[in-house]
C-alpha cells in the first residue's frame, strides 16, 4: 500500500537496490512492468480496480471504508477460498461477506504515524505463517490449503503510513522498501516449502504511490505509478529486449497513460521487457492464473505478455476475457433501449455475433494469430461501447449544465442593475416594462415546462439528479423571460449612450474574460505565470515610476520582486523539503537587512532621490538588530526541528543571538507603544532568563 515505482526501481546513495530479491525476480524468473492507478488515487478504489476488474466510482470514497455501497463480484468472490491479513480498513472491504475466507486485521490503534509502521508489514506475514503452522495439526485447515483454485492477499501497510508520516524520500520509508522485500521473499520460501509443487503464482504490486509531500489522490506519476512483478506458475520467464523493440499496445480507455515509456536509465532495467498495465487488468491476469472466470463487472485487459500458454490456450483466454466486456456491454446497451424513447445504438457493435463466429472458426483452422487480432479488436469495440452508453447522456447533461450556468450569470446581471443602477427609474419613466400580465403567463409556461421535462425524465427512468439539473435550469430561464421588457430596454438605453462608454465596457468584459481563461489556462499549465509576472514587473515599473510620487524607489522594488516571483513557477509543483532552500532564503534576508541598514546610515544623493527625503539621522539600530535576529532564530528553530540536532554553524548563529539579544534591545523592545504591538514584559522576563543560561537555552526554545 503506497509503494512509488521510482522508490521500488531505483537504487540508494551507494548503488544497491532497495528490493535485491525482486529484482532478482525480475532478472531470472518473471516479468515486470508499472502498473498505472486512476486518480483517485486512493486505497479503497486502487483495491477494487485491483481484485475487482473496474474503477469505483470516486463517490464511493465518501460512502466509508467499512461497506461497500453496492455489492460487487471480484477474484476473491470467484476463489474456492480466500485467506487474507492485513489493514481493517481494507480487508474487511472485501472479505467480512465473503463466506469462503479466512481473514485477520489488525486494531486500528495499531496504525500510529508517530512510528515506524513496518511493523505492521510484520504482523500480516506473522499471521499467515502462524496459520500454515497451525495446519500441520488441524486435518480440516490443511485440507482447505490444499484445495486447487486458493487465493492468499497479504496487504502491506507500511509504506503508506511512513510515507504520510515521514515522506517517501526519508529513510523510513526507504527501509520500509527493503523491509516489503524481505516479507515476499519469505512469503516465497514458506510458500514454496509448504506446497513443494511449483504449482502458485505470485503477484506483486501497489494501489497507489505517494507524492513528494506525503499525500495521494491525484494523477501525478508519483500517484499512479506503481511496480508490477509477477512470476510463478503460469508466467513467463524473463525476455531480452532491445530498446528499439519495445511495443506499445496504443491502449487509452481507462486512462491517458501512454504505456512502456521509456525507462529510466537509474532503473537499469532497459534491457528486460516491460509490460505495463492498466491497474485493472491485474485482476483477469490474477483469474486466469487461478483458473478463474474475470470478475463480472471487470473492465480490464488480460494481459497476455505475463502468461506462459500455448498459442491455442492464449486465445481462448483472451476471447473469454472479450466476452465477458461484451456481455456488459450488452447488458449495459439492454437496458438503455429499454428506458430511451430514442434508442441510438453503439454501430460498430451491431454485428458483433458475425464476429464471434469468425474468431471461433479462426481457432478451428488453428490459424491463431488472426484470431487474436480479431479477440484484441472486439474487446476494444466492446469497452469504447461500454464507454458510449456510461456517457450516453453526456450531450443532454452539458447542455441542461450550460445553459443553467449562463442563466444563472443572466439573472445576476438583472439583478444587479435593478438593484444597484440608476436603469430602473430612467427606464421606467420613457415606458413600462413591467406588463402585469405578463409574468403570471411566464411562470405558468415555465411549470407547465417543468412537468413535461418531468414526465420525459421518468419515462427514460432517469436519476433524481437529472431532475435537478433540469428544474433549476428551466427556473433561471423562467427569470429571464419574466424580465424579457426590462433586458429589451436596458439593451436600447445601453446603445443610446456615449460611444466611449460602451468601449469601456468592451474592453472591461473582453479583459475579464481574458483573465478567466488565463486562470483556466494556468491549471494545465503554471509556467504561465512566469510571463505573467515578468510583464507585471515591467508594468508597474514604468507606470510607478510615473504615478508614485511619493517614492521612485516602489517602482524598482516592485519591479524586482515580480521578476524574482516570475521563478517560483518554473520549479516543479511538487518538490521535497529543501533545507538548503530556506538557510539561503534567511541568508539572503539578512543580506538585505544589512544593505538596507548601510544606505539608510551612509544617504547619498541617489538614495535620497529615489526616496524623495530630507536627509535625517540615522535612526536606532536596536529595531534593525531585533529584525535580523528574528531571521536568524527562524532558521536555528526550524532546522532543530528538520534535523533534531545542531551542527557548528547553528551553534555560531545561536551565539550571535545571544550578543544581539542583549539588554539594550529588550530595553527597546518593552519601550515599544502598545497600540503597535502586544505587551512583552512578561516575555521579556522569561526570554531574559532563558538567555541567562546561555546557547543551550537557545536550543531548547
Amino acid at each position: 500500500d503506497g509503494l512509488r515505482a521510482d522508490k521500488f526501481f531505483e537504487p540508494d546513495e551507494r548503488g544497491r537496490y532497495r528490493a535485491p530479491f525482486l529484482r532478482g525476480v525480475i532478472e531470472e524468473k518473471g516479468r515486470w512492468g508499472v502498473s498505472h492507478a486512476r486518480p483517485p488515487t486512493e486505497s479503497r478504489p486502487g483495491h477494487v480496480a485491483i481484485i475487482a476488474g473496474f474503477y469505483e466510482d470516486p463517490s464511493a470514497v465518501t460512502k466509508g471504508w467499512k461497506a461497500n455501497p453496492v455489492e460487487f463480484d471480484s477474484v476473491f468472490y470467484q476463489s474456492r477460498h480466500t485467506i487474507s491479513f492485513g489493514s481493517p480498513d481494507i480487508v474487511p472491504i472485501f472479505c467480512s461477506s465473503l463466506p469462503h475466507s479466512t481473514w485477520g486485521s489488525y486494531p486500528h490503534e495499531y496504525e500510529d504515524f508517530a512510528t515506524d509502521a513496518s511493523f505492521l508489514d510484520h504482523w500480516s506475514f506473522d499471521q499467515f505463517e502462524g496459520l500454515l503452522n497451525r495446519s500441520l495439526d488441524d486435518v480440516k485447515l490443511r485440507q482447505l490449503l490444499l484445495q486447487d483454485k486458493l487465493v492468499i492477499f497479504l496487504h502491506l501497510l507500511g509504506c503508506d503510513s511512513n510515507g504520510h508520516a515521514h515522506r517517501p524520500y526519508s529513510s523510513i520509508y526507504l527501509n520500509n522498501v527493503k523491509v516489503v522485500d524481505e516479507i515476499a521473499e519469505r512469503m516465497y520460501n514458506l510458500m514454496e516449502s509448504y506446497f513443494n509443487d511449483n504449482g502458485t503464482a505470485y503477484v506483486f504490486t501497489a494501489d497507489h504511490g505517494m507524492s513528494d509531500k506525503g499525500s495521494h489522490g491525484d494523477g501525478h506519476p508519483s500517484n499512479t505509478d506503481t511496480p508490477l512483478v509477477a512470476w510463478g506458475a503460469g508466467i513467463r520467464s524473463p525476455k531480452f529486449l532491445a530498446y528499439t523493440d519495445k511495443p506499445d499496445d496504443g491502449f487509452r480507455f481507462v486512462d491517458d497513460h501512454r504505456h512502456d515509456m521509456p525507462t529510466p536509465q537509474n532503473w537499469a532495467l532497459e534491457g528486460f521487457e516491460r509490460v505495463d498495465v492498466n491497474q485493472a487488468d491485474i485482476a483477469p491476469l490474477m483469474a486466469t492464473l487461478v483458473g478463474l472466470p474475470c470478475p463480472l463487472n471487470s473492465v480490464g485487459n488480460l494481459p497476455s505478455h505475463y502468461l506462459k500458454l500455448s498459442k491455442s490456450d492464449e486465445v481462448e483466454a483472451v476471447l473469454a476475457n472479450t466476452k465477458q466486456i461484451l456481455n456488459q456491454f450488452l447488458r449495459k446497451s439492454e437496458q438503455k433501449q429499454s428506458s430511451s424513447l430514442y434508442f441510438k445504438p453503439f454501430k460498430p457493435l451491431v454485428n458483433y455475433s458475425s464476429v464471434l463466429d469468425r474468431i471461433e472458426d479462426l481457432i478451428s483452422a488453428r490459424d491463431y494469430k488472426t484470431a487474436m487480432k480479431y479477440s484484441e479488436e472486439l474487446r476494444s469495440m466492446a469497452l469504447a461501447g461500454l464507454h458510449y452508453f456510461q456517457t450516453y447522456d453526456w450531450f443532454m447533461l452539458m447542455t441542461t449544465i450550460t445553459l443553467g450556468y449562463i442563466g444563472w450569470m443572466a439573472n445576476l446581471i438583472i439583478h444587479v442593475l435593478q438593484s444597484y443602477t440608476t436603469f430602473p427609474a430612467s427606464l421606467l419613466k420613457r415606458t413600462q416594462v413591467y406588463p402585469m400580465n405578463t409574468s403570471m403567463k411566464v411562470y405558468i409556461g415555465g411549470c407547465l415546462f417543468m412537468g413535461l421535462s418531468s414526465i420525459i425524465l421518468l419515462l427514460e427512468k432517469s436519476p433524481p439528479l437529472y431532475h435537478a439539473y433540469v428544474f433549476m435550469t428551466i427556473f433561471l430561464w423562467t427569470r429571464i423571460v419574466q424580465n424579457y421588457e426590462f433586458m429589451k430596454s436596458a439593451w436600447r438605453e445601453l446603445f443610446n449612450m456615449p460611444f466611449k462608454y460602451i468601449m469601456n465596457l468592451l474592453i472591461s468584459s473582453v479583459a475579464a474574460l481574458l483573465i478567466l481563461e488565463f486562470l483556466v489556462m494556468s491549471f494545465f499549465d503554471r509556467k504561465l505565470y512566469t510571463w505573467c509576472f515578468l510583464a507585471l514587473g515591467i508594468l508597474a515599473s514604468v507606470c510607478g515610476a510615473f504615478s508614485i510620487e511619493a517614492s521612485p524607489a516602489v517602482a524598482i522594488y516592485t519591479w524586482l520582486a515580480c521578476w524574482f516571483l516570475s521563478v517560483f513557477t518554473l520549479m516543479p509543483a511538487e518538490i521535497p523539503e529543501n533545507n538548503n532552500l530556506v538557510i539561503f532564503s534567511g541568508a539572503l534576508i539578512i543580506l538585505i537587512a544589512m544593505a538596507s541598514r548601510w544606505a539608510t546610515i551612509n544617504t547619498t544623493t541617489f538614495w535620497l532621490y529615489l526616496n524623495r527625503a530630507n536627509k535625517q539621522a540615522p535612526k536606532s539600530s536596536k529595531l534593525f538588530f531585533v529584525q535580523v535576529q528574528q531571521a536568524i532564530c527562524c532558521i536555528d528553530i526550524y532546522f532543530v526541528k528538520v534535523k533534531d540536532s545542531v551542527d557548528s554553524c547553528h551553534c555560531a548563529l545561536g551565539y550571535f543571538d545571544l550578543s544581539v539579544f542583549n539588554n539594550g534591545v529588550f530595553d527597546y523592545i518593552s519601550s515599544v507603544p502598545a497600540q503597535r504591538t502586544a505587551p512583552v514584559a512578561p516575555v521579556d522576563q522569561l526570554v531574559r532568563s532563558w538567555f541567562c543560561d546561555g546557547a543551550t537555552a537557545l536550543f531548547t526554545l
